[in-house]
C-alpha cells in the first residue's frame, strides 16, 4: 500500500495503517511502500471536509525466499534465513518495525546479530520469546539467542544510519530430552536427565541469565544434585527455586540432593561460560506416602496427621 496524496489538516484527524511489517504508522509517509504481515491489513481514518488522502494497494505473492528485509517482510516461516535493515531505505525520519519468525512446534529458533550499529539513543533492536530473562539492547554481536518456543519477534526502531544484519537456523527439540543445555532448552518433562551451560562455540556466547523448568507427574517429586559447581566470575549463581531447603543460598552445595515441594523445579542462573561450569542431575521420585516427613527432604503434606524430624 502507497498513499500519493496524505493532507490531513484538521484538528484530531488521523491516518493509520495496521497490520504491516512497519508499525505506528500514523499517518503514512507519502510514496512510502508498506507491506502486510499477513494476508490483511487495516487503515484508519478520521477527517473532515478539510483533509484529503490518496491510498492505493496491490497485492503481491509471498516471498519465495531466504533473505528477507526488515520493514518490507513481516513474517518467516523458513528454517533459516537473514534480516537486515533495508540498504534500500532512504528515509531520513525513524522507523519502527517488527519480524516474526515461526517454525514447527518441536524445533526451536536461535538467532544472532552482526554489524549492530545504532545511530541515537532513542533507537533500539530488540528480540522477544527467547531464553535469556534479562536482553541487552541492542542484542550482543555474535550472540546467540534461543526462542523459548517455535516463534521469535524481532522489534527494531532505527534510522538511515543504522545498520545491522541477523541471521536464524532451527533445531528440533524433545520434550524428553534428557541432555539438557541451559540457555538453549526452557523446559522438559523427562523422568530424569542432565544439565549444563551451553558451551561457548566460536562467537556463541553464553547469554548472561537464563531460566528452565523441570516438570514432573503431580504424583511425583523431583530430586535435583550438583556434582560439579565451579563459578569463579563476580556475581555468577545457580538458584533452585521450589525446593524443600528454603535456606539454599544463590549456589547448590555440591553434591546435595535437593527435593522439590510440588512437581515443578525452577533453574536460574547467571555465568560466565567462559570461567564457570556446573552440572546437575535430576530424576523424578514418587512423592512419599508416609506419616514420618524429614524437613528439607520433603515439602509439605495433606495429612491430617504424622512427624516431622530433621533430614
Amino acid at each position: 500500500m502507497t498513499c500519493s496524496v496524505v493532507n490531513l489538516k484538521s484538528s484530531g484527524s488521523e491516518l493509520a495503517i495496521y497490520g504491516g511489517a512497519e508499525i505506528n504508522v500514523n499517518p503514512p509517509a507519502v510514496n512510502r511502500i508498506y507491506a502486510s504481515r499477513s494476508n490483511s491489513m487495516f487503515l484508519f481514518f478520521k477527517v473532515d471536509n478539510t483533509d484529503w488522502f490518496d491510498c492505493k494497494w496491490t497485492t503481491i505473492a509471498v516471498p519465495q525466499t531466504t533473505e528477507y528485509q526488515l520493514c518490507r517482510d513481516g513474517t518467516s516461516a523458513t528454517p533459516n534465513g537473514t534480516i537486515p535493515r533495508s540498504a534500500d531505505d532512504t528515509s531520513t525520519d525513524a522507523r519502527m518495525c517488527m519480524f516474526a519468525i515461526a517454525v514447527p512446534s518441536d524445533h526451536r529458533i536461535q538467532l544472532k546479530c552482526s554489524n549492530v550499529t545504532l545511530s541515537s539513543p532513542d533507537n533500539y533492536l530488540q528480540f522477544q520469546t527467547v531464553t535469556e530473562t534479562v536482553i541487552a539492547d541492542p542484542p550482543a554481536m555474535n550472540r546467540v539467542y534461543t526462542s523459548t518456543s517455535e516463534i521469535i519477534y524481532l522489534f527494531s526502531q532505527f534510522s538511515n544510519q543504522d545498520s545491522f544484519k541477523c541471521q536464524w537456523t532451527t533445531v528440533m527439540i524433545s520434550p524428553l530430552a534428557t541432555e539438557i543445555k541451559l540457555c538453549r532448552e526452557k523446559i522438559t518433562k523427562s523422568a530424569s536427565g542432565n544439565i549444563q551451560p551451553l558451551m561457548a562455540n566460536g562467537t556463541n556466547v553464553q547469554p548472561n541469565s537464563c531460566s528452565f523448568i523441570i516438570e514432573v507427574p503431580p504424583n511425583q517429586l523431583t530430586e535435583i544434585s550438583c556434582p560439579v559447581i565451579n563459578f569463579t566470575s563476580p556475581g555468577s549463581y545457580l538458584h533452585l527455586s521450589e525446593i524443600s531447603d528454603l535456606n539454599m543460598a544463590l549456589t547448590p552445595l555440591a553434591n546435595r540432593v535437593y527435593t522439590s515441594g510440588v512437581d515443578l523445579i525452577y533453574l536460574n542462573s547467571q555465568i560466565d561460560v567462559s570461567k564457570d561450569w556446573f552440572n546437575c542431575t535430576w530424576a523424578a521420585v514418587p512423592a512419599p506416602s508416609t506419616t514420618d516427613f524429614k524437613l528439607c527432604r520433603h515439602g509439605g503434606t495433606t495429612l491430617s496427621s504424622g512427624s516431622l524430624k530433621p533430614f
